[in-house]
Formats: C-alpha cells, structure tokens, sequence
C-alpha cells in the first residue's frame, strides 16, 4: 500500500513536466524496477522512507510554483508546503538515515524561495517543525526500546552505523555501474546463483541501459514550466542526486539498497520519446525480469521459515550471535522476547576494528551466562551461507577466525539448522562431567 502511494505521487509530480501518458509509463518503470519492488516487498522500512522522500520532492515542486505566483508575502499555501515539506523530510530521515544528505538541500530551497523579509522566518519556523517531529520520535523509540539512560540511547542510536568499510579498487567505477543497473533488474550475487544466469540477467541489464541512452533522454519536456521554475528543479535534481551518489559509490556500490532513494530522482529527467517499439521493449524486459528473477526469491519463504523455528527457541534474556547479514535479521519479527543480537560484523564496522569488537562480544556473552540466558551462534556454517563472511574478510577475519571466537565455551548442537549454542566452561580443568554444562 505504501509502494502504491508512491507511485501516485510520484505520478502526480510527473504531471508538471509530461503528459498523462508519457507520466504514467515512467512512473511505470519506477513500479518495475528491482529497487522499488524489493522494497516493497521486503519488511524494512525502505519503502516508508521512499514515500516520504517522494513527498518530500512533490512538496517542494509545489512550493516552489506557489512561491512564484506569490508577488507579496507568502500565503497559507507557501507556509503549508514548507512545513510539508519539513515534516515529510522529517520522516524520511527517520525511516532511513542516509536522506540526512539530502536535508540541506531542502532547506535552502526553502529559503531561497521565501520572500525578502519573510524567508528568515518561514525558514526557522520549518527547521522548527522537522526538529519537533524527529525529537518526538526519538523520545517514542527510546521508549520502545526500553533505554533507561542517556547512554543507552546514544549507544542505540550509534547502532545504526555499519561502518563496514567497502574495499574500493580500480574496478570501483565498474562495480558502481553493475549496482546501478541492479537497482532495475534482479541480478543476484554470484555466492546466489550460477555463472550463467548472472551474465544473462547483466545481458537485459544492459539492453536496458541502452535504451534508456537511446530513447528515454532524447524528448524535450512535453510541458513547459515557468523558465525560473525549470531551472531551479534541475538544480533541485542535481543537489539531491549527487550527494547519494556519492555515499552510494564510497558505501557500497554493488548493493542495490544504496540505490534504490536515487531511482525517483534520476527518473524525474526522463522524457520519453515517441518511439512505441522502444517503450514497449523496456516494459517487456522489466517483466520479464520482475516475473523471471526477483519474484520468485520474493516468494521463498526459506529464511522466513527458518527465522521462525529459531524464534521459537528464544527466551527472554538469551542472546543471538552471527557473522550478521542473514536470516537471523528477520528473527525480531517472530518474537516477543527481549533479546540481545549481535550481528559481528556490524560492531566490528562501529568500532573500527576486531580486537574491541572481540572484547564487547565475550562481555556480552559472559553477561548473557551471568543472568541465565543462553548464547546461540546463528549460521556458523560457511558453506550454507556466506553472507557477513566477506565483509569480515575485508576487515582481516576469516571464517575460521570467527568460530575460533567461541573456543573458550562448550558448543552444543541444537535442533536449528546451522545453529550450535555455547555453555559456559565454569572450571575446565574440573569439568568432568560434560553433561552438566550442557543442559
């Protein structure tokens, strides 16, 4: 439902520059592309934040072409569409921290829009209203996760940086292509599936490429605004492009998550041509790729399946220990039960190294022991799923370097698949009988 509210406004803004056909058949490639329909299809909050910088880009166009009619100082019309424009911003960012990069953008237009004598207050008067949204917010998610200090807050909110840092080379310039054209169609990972179906998939990748090249950027607008207006959304397209881009590039080019905010974006310049053929090749191939790759993986329900079982073995107190990147992120959904996760990579990323990130892992494990919980180790089989592995690799731990991790603890099979679950060693040199500390 999101997805498709979406698409409406995203049509509704493409109304100002094309008409109603030309309109819907761009929005159409938004709708089809593998970023946006993986995003509504997956339970993250990616679609929620797409919708929010949707609106936020709508509202701006909107304020701006009020803002222009407007020879005196602004009117109900200005002051709601930049406090829209704010709050929906406000969303956004809350949804997804990477459209911070896009806030100064938004606030200069709202200020480079106001009327002499009036823009200083309109301006502070929307910072005031994003700052309110994002405070209160905050103060709501706190609660839900139970923070009870200043601390645990800011150790909450310092969660949500990876900081896994991606090995760029000289192939950068053409992972980052690869992750631009994987955004539109489903191209999976070589560790997910043959060699075969990969360089077919990147063959209508790029047969979409080229006629977006040939077809989608040749026509000039079809609708003609205001001189002023169309130069200052070419520049709004520019600042909000490129600031992604370039997180995108130094992030994580191959991953399509980093270009799925860019999509609505770089298609706002899309002016198609005439040529019927060409549009109808383009829908055909998005199809055909939607139905053929993506939708099936869509409907797996594997990890689902798998995340539930374990679920069911959580309690309350326990702890859950992975390479992180896999199923075990699905794991919240399925209980109640307040439990510590401990995706590694993801903290070696936030503390800039193993060796802390080593020393937080066993405190927390020995906490988990200290108040009777137990301690399981999620995907500890290299060969049923890599994902977390290679980044670990790029950070100089391999995957015998992880399990060498719980040496020190008894490890004990359970009935989850790629799953053990650590007892504490009390006295090793007494521990006779093993049995005991396997219960």
């Amino acid at each position: 439902m999101v997805a498709t509210c979406t698409l409406g406004i995203f049509y509704l803004m493409m109304r100002h520059f094309e008409t109603a056909p030309d309109a819907l058949f761009t929005t159409s490639i938004l709708g089809l592309s593998e970023a946006f329909f993986q995003a509504a299809t997956d339970l993250e909050t990616y679609s929620w934040a797409m919708f929010c910088e949707v609106l936020c880009i709508y509202c701006t166009l909107r304020y701006m072409l009020v803002c222009r009619k407007e020879q005196t100082s602004p009117s109900y019309q200005t002051v709601l569409w930049a406090f829209l424009m704010s709050a929906s911003l406000a969303c956004a960012i809350l949804f997804h921290l990477t459209l911070i990069l896009i806030a100064p953008v938004f606030i200069w237009f709202i200020y480079r829009f106001g009327k002499i004598g009036n823009r200083i207050i309109l301006l502070l008067s929307s910072v005031f209203v994003f700052l309110i949204l994002v405070f209160v917010a905050l103060i709501l998610a706190f609660k839900h996760q139970d923070c009870a200090s200043t601390f645990e807050c800011i150790k909450w909110l310092k969660s949500a940086d990876h900081g896994i840092p991606y090995q760029h080379s000289i192939l950068t310039p053409l992972y980052t292509i690869w992750g631009f054209l994987r955004s539109f169609v489903y191209i999976p990972y070589p560790y997910e599936a043959d060699w075969w179906i990969i360089s077919g998939l990147t063959v209508i990748a790029l047969l979409i490429c080229f006629l977006f090249i040939k077809h989608l950027f040749a026509a000039p607008t079809k609708i003609k605004l205001p001189d002023m207006i169309d130069v200052w959304m070419k520049q709004l397209i520019f600042g909000l492009a490129l600031p992604l881009i370039g997180f995108a590039v130094y992030f994580f080019p191959s991953d399509t998550e980093r270009w799925i905010f860019i999509l609505p974006i770089i298609l706002l310049k899309i002016r198609p041509s005439n040529s019927q053929p060409a549009r109808a090749a383009l829908l055909l191939l998005l199809c055909i790729n939607l139905l053929g790759g993506h939708f099936p993986a869509a409907i797996n329900t594997n990890e689902k399946n798998q995340a539930q079982l374990a679920a069911n073995h959580l309690r309350t107190g326990d702890m859950v220990v992975s390479p992180g990147h896999g199923w075990e992120e699905l794991l919240p959904l399925f209980t109640k039960a307040k439990v510590t996760y401990f995706p590694f990579v993801y903290y070696v990323g936030s503390l800039k190294g193993t060796d802390p990130a080593q020393r937080l892992l066993h405190q927390e494990i020995e906490k988990t022991f200290n108040h009777g919980g137990h301690v399981y180790v999620i995907r500890s089989q290299l060969s049923h799923d890599s994902r977390g592995y290679k980044e670990l690799e790029w950070m100089g731990m391999t995957y015998r370097g992880f399990f060498g991790l719980f040496k020190r603890y008894l490890r004990q099979t359970t009935s989850i698949p790629d799953c053990i679950r650590l007892e504490p060693v009390l006295n090793p040199k007494a521990c006779v009988d093993r049995k005991r500390y396997m219960k």
